[in-house]
């Protein structure tokens, strides 16, 4: 996870960077940046045009004068290169929804109360439509750059809801939420004028007017608009545009619509009394409003932290889109902050195809589990989050958070980022394929680093049960079968709290040759001779640890120098075919040795005992309890301070992979043992 998430920065980090070189090369080329000034009457009448279509300002037909459409222009605003750019773009219209019944009307325009509609009723009679189909797609392609769907009901399909309705004839209508605080009730305007294009623009645009609040008291500007309630952590955001004109653009008035209970949005006739009141306050503060020169028409953003004005920055462009964005970077929606951590866990997931190792379909199946696996994180992470936070001491968190992210975006930085996410979101494209490309470079750069991986076989080790042949894995430091033993108890409690250990220790861990000294066959009984008197033969474990043979004078032998050679129902038969099978130079023992090679032939059973010289204070064993082989002549071997020996490349290995204790007993291996009897001798 941290991983990608630092992939995901050094992507981040490389489109930043290559941002500002594109503004770079733009500015040697053009010898200036999109923010520049220009003069309005330097502009064809055909990009004035489009200027004022992008800001929503309406021209009568009879307006044919260049210095007419220059002072609409400038009535709604500064002109930079960006705003030219953006209005000789073509607009795509957005697709016209056809709902297909009044239930799915109603779930659209009346539940949502997220969005303004543009609706033409077709009526189920031989009537032609109110508006032709070129005139219908002239004036649905206008409004759709304002955040205006447009939709058709076709009463044929539903005819009792409509009945219902009262809609009889065809006719046009508009709905839009009816006040200013979220999820508003939604009122539908029906038209009655005309049916020229200019006619419905202008009716449309007077409407979406009406969204807006008409400041016309000095005292209410400064007591409701200037002052907030708890400004430390008031989140709302008011817009308010000063101009000496009588409409409002529509570009600020649509947005109303888009953020009931965030923004507020207000207009200022500087023309009137009150207006100059108003007018006289900025001028007066010039440090409080943060404002050296004053120019009408004005956009100032007002929060609970400063005053700020839209349009003074660069990539600040007067138009819908633009004022969108940078609305919702000041105030997001929860919705906004979901739809953005979906996005980042399925970029997330998509490294999985670049760091896994394996064919395709292995990587294409990580992949769907990361994808998987992501979005359910996020799930389960937001909707908790949205409970915790309504809590009474945690509810002013949000506030916080909001608070930070709006000190962000009025920074220049915010500003920046802003821009640059515009700009890559209008080139998808281009960003979508400098990601694969990203993806590719590390898919290839893990691949070296790695190397080609291991056959599917010996990875796929979950059905590997050979670790239940014993016992030893339940004496893990972790499981509960260990507290009845205080000693292990104690264990445990270290192995919690283990340090980190260096692995210079290693080198400096004893190391010696092995060479068996004594190798001698004796016989012990089969299962029916040990049911009689066996006091001087102990039972042997079969878990590698040593035990003592009970007699007069016992000694110790380690489990694993018992070998079964072979059965026989008489013990003269088992004894001769020992002494054949043991060269004489082996039969070497002391007398204690001989005496339980005595007590165990008599009862039938031959096995084979090796006594070797290992140095002082390790426990006497002939096999690696990590591989599980056996010692043979000359093999180097290495101990631990627990008295515990093991082939030394197996303990190496063991050791350097941060396993610092002996995979016996579990003590450190870097720790040498206070006591001097071990947990195996007891």
């Amino acid at each position: 996870m941290w991983l990608k998430l630092c992939l995901l920065l050094i992507f981040m980090i490389f489109l930043f960077i290559l941002a500002r070189i594109v503004e770079a090369v733009s500015w040697l080329e053009a010898g200036f940046l999109s923010r520049r000034l220009l003069d309005p009457m330097s502009l064809s009448v055909l990009k004035l045009k489009a200027l004022l279509e992008q800001r929503g300002v309406s021209f009568e037909e009879i307006v044919l004068e260049k210095k007419d459409l220059t002072d609409l222009v400038e009535s709604s605003g500064p002109v930079t290169e960006g705003d030219v750019e953006l209005a000789t773009v073509d607009e795509k219209s957005t697709e016209v929804t056809n709902f297909s019944s009044g239930v799915h009307f109603f779930e659209q325009v009346e539940d949502a109360k997220d969005s303004v509609w543009l609706i033409q009723i077709v009526t189920q009679q031989r009537r032609p439509r109110l508006l032709g189909d070129v005139a219908w797609s002239n004036i649905q392609k206008k409004v759709s750059r304002f955040g205006v769907r447009a939709g058709v009901l076709d009463c044929s399909l539903d005819i009792r809801y409509c009945h219902t309705r009262g809609w009889q004839s065809p006719q046009l209508m508009l709905a839009l939420p009816e006040g200013f605080e979220t999820k508003a009730n939604v009122k539908i305007h029906t038209y009655g004028g005309p049916t020229k294009e200019s006619a419905i623009y202008n009716w449309i645009r007077e409407k979406l007017d009406g969204k807006v609040h008409r400041i016309t008291n000095y005292k209410t500007f400064k007591d409701s608009w200037l002052t907030f309630t708890n400004p430390k952590t008031n989140p709302e955001i008011r817009a308010v545009f000063l101009t000496d004109q009588h409409f409002v653009p529509m570009f600020f008035s649509a947005l109303s619509v888009k953020f009931p209970g965030r923004v507020k949005f207000g207009t200022v006739d500087i023309s009137s009394t009150d207006g100059m009141h108003i007018l006289n306050l900025i001028k007066n503060n010039k440090e409080r409003f943060h404002l050296n020169n004053l120019q009408v028409p004005l956009y100032m953003i007002i929060t609970s932290e400063r005053i700020s004005y839209y349009g003074t920055k660069s990539g600040e462009i007067f138009s819908f889109s633009k004022m969108e964005k940078y609305l919702n970077s000041l105030y997001p929606c929860l919705n906004d902050i979901f739809i953005f951590s979906f996005l980042v866990g399925n970029i997330l997931s998509c490294f999985e195809v670049c760091l896994a190792q394996g064919s395709i379909i292995k990587r294409f199946k990580q992949f769907v589990w990361c994808l998987i696996k992501y979005n359910i994180l996020v799930i389960m992470l937001c909707l908790p989050l949205v409970a915790v936070f309504q809590l009474p001491y945690l509810d002013k968190m949000p506030l916080i958070g909001l608070k930070l992210i709006r000190e962000f975006s009025l920074t220049t930085m915010g500003n920046t980022m802003r821009n640059d996410l515009f700009l890559y979101t209008k080139h998808s494209t281009i960003l979508a394929a400098m990601f694969f490309l990203y993806m590719f470079i590390i898919g290839v750069a893990e691949y070296r680093r790695k190397g080609r991986e291991e056959p599917e076989e010996q990875e796929e080790n979950f059905w590997d049960f050979t670790q239940m042949r014993t016992l030893e894995h339940l004496l893990s430091p972790y499981t509960i079968l260990n507290i009845g033993h205080p000693y292990r108890l104690q264990s445990d409690l270290e192995m919690a709290m283990r340090p980190v250990a260096s692995e210079n220790y290693i080198k400096q861990l004893p190391t010696w040759k092995y060479t068996p000294q004594v190798k001698s066959n004796i016989c012990r009984g089969s299962e029916a001779g040990l049911e009689g008197d066996h006091s001087n033969v102990a039972s042997i474990p079969c878990d590698g640890q040593d035990e003592t043979v009970s007699g007069t004078d016992s000694f110790k032998v380690p489990q694993s120098s018992w070998q079964c050679q072979q059965h026989s129902s008489t013990a003269r038969n088992i004894q001769s075919s020992c002494e054949k099978s043991v060269p004489t130079a082996d039969r070497k023992l002391d007398n204690k040795s001989k005496k339980v090679d005595s007590n165990l032939t008599q009862h039938g059973k031959c096995v084979e005992m090796l006594v070797d010289n290992f140095p002082h204070g390790y426990l006497p064993s002939c096999q690696c309890v990590i591989c599980l082989d056996d010692y043979v002549s000359g093999v180097m071997l290495c101990g631990l301070p627990c008295g515990h020996h093991f082939h030394e490349n197996c303990i190496f290995t063991w050791l350097k992979l941060d396993n610092h204790f002996c995979p016996v007993c579990r003590r450190y291996a870097f720790k040498a043992v206070s006591s001097s009897v071990h947990i195996h001798s007891e």
